[in-house]
């Protein structure tokens, strides 16, 4: 339990809350098809913790991802992506640093590895940068609305964006095509990355799954046309909840509600087996909450399109990989650990 001191610091700040737009339906028909359900649980344990000193190279992790023998980390410091092998060792810089200039990024809020690819998304820039793994960049595509999450296969890019009437726009990169867009949301949500926000992954070729941060759902779209495939339910029944928006001296200012308990932090997928990272911050009474915030990691099977069981972690962190056994993760605090675990997730679902 030691191990747990080093990251179980702080609490996540849940910055948006999440309104998913469904053809003709208002919120409260929405949240007709939400509902609780009782979690099969198992509990992660431990075995081993370091933490990865990388100070001389990153100063401010933000995200991270294991993707072919590789761990790949978002620095805010460098504005960068780097690469490492398995036993930390720097592989390649993706990105030459903060700035305009082609191979620059100035806010990098989401990256995804796509076999010897990585799409960058640079929100400030409006841009999604293509380079290899190796560091050289192969492409930009400038995009009209605010991008925010990206996932790619081999012929198609995929964002979440805002500024529109719709949730993402995807590009065919085999050739030189327009925008398309597609994912409706609710006409009354406010446009802005608080309600809109959530994690992309690659299900298979041909689909992804987008998962909101406060509303226990998942979507599943096709690449190619955009049509939505299906959707499963998360365990917690967090309602579509309300965005607070008010008028302030400084202007008009939006802010997550307070009475959001779930938030859905991450998404690993491998084979059939999709992973979704809950934080679960704990009910609060009296100014004070009754629970310590902890993790779930939610696992559902996607041939047979159910859930299947639960994982508790008894720490918190805003970011994870999975190896295997091996779980990385950056805590609250900017610090990177890696976790042996008892078992393997995917394995054990």
């Amino acid at each position: 339990m030691k191990y747990f001191l080093f990251f179980a610091v702080g609490c996540l700040i849940a910055f948006a809350t999440f309104s998913l737009y469904q053809k003709n339906q208002s919120p409260s028909e929405i949240n007709k098809g939400i509902s609780e359900f009782e979690r099969d649980l198992d509990t992660l344990v431990v075995l081993h913790a370091s933490e990865i000193i990388l100070d001389s190279l990153v100063s401010r992790p933000e995200s991270i991802s294991y993707k072919n023998n590789h761990i790949y980390v978002a620095d805010f410091g460098s504005m960068q992506v780097l690469k490492f092998d398995t036993n930390w060792g720097l592989v390649s810089k993706i990105g030459t640093g903060k700035g305009r200039g082609p191979e620059q990024l100035l806010s990098i809020s989401d990256f995804y590895v796509e076999g010897t690819s990585i799409w960058i998304v640079d929100t400030q820039q409006y841009s999604i940068k293509k380079f290899s793994t190796s560091g050289e960049l192969l492409d930009i595509y400038n995009i009209k609305r605010f991008p925010l999450r990206v996932v790619a296969n081999d012929s198609m890019m995929t964002s979440l964006c805002m500024g529109g009437d719709d949730l993402f726009v995807t590009v065919n990169t085999n050739y030189e095509g327009n925008e398309e867009y597609f994912g409706k949301f609710l006409d009354n949500q406010i446009r802005h990355s608080i309600s809109l926000d959530g994690n992309l992954s690659k299900v298979r070729d041909s689909l992804f799954a987008y998962v909101p941060r406060y509303f226990s759902k998942i979507y599943f779209y096709e690449f190619m046309t955009g049509e939505e495939e299906y959707v499963l339910s998360l365990p917690d029944g967090q309602k579509f909840p309300a965005s607070k928006s008010e008028e302030t001296n400084e202007g008009h200012r939006i802010s997550a509600p307070q009475n959001v308990r779930f938030n859905n932090t991450g998404v690993y997928t491998r084979g059939d087996v999709l992973l979704v990272s809950v934080y679960d911050k704990g009910v609060k009474e009296g100014g004070e909450y009754v629970e310590i915030p902890k993790i779930y990691f939610d696992a559902l099977d996607l041939k047979k399109r159910q859930y299947t069981k639960s994982f508790f972690f008894p720490g918190w962190f805003k970011e994870f990989a999975l190896n295997g056994k091996k779980l990385y993760v950056i805590t609250t605090v900017g610090k990177i650990f890696e976790l042996q675990l008892n078992i393997n997730m995917v394995d054990q679902h």
